[in-house]
């Protein structure tokens, strides 16, 4: 499945935007990167950045 890292450790992740982040995870909805990420990580993507 894409985004099964769900872009946690990509590199430069802090600077990006999540839509970009989950672009290159093979999720171009930001949205859909977002839940994906939560059912993951249990936090949303900007919870995990600020962590």
């Amino acid at each position: 499945m894409a985004g099964g890292g769900a872009g946690a450790h990509l590199p430069g992740s802090r600077r990006e935007s999540v839509a970009t982040i989950g672009r290159r995870c093979g999720l171009p909805d930001p949205a859909h990167f977002s839940r994906v990420f939560h059912r993951r990580f249990g936090v949303s993507p900007h919870e995990f950045r600020n962590q």
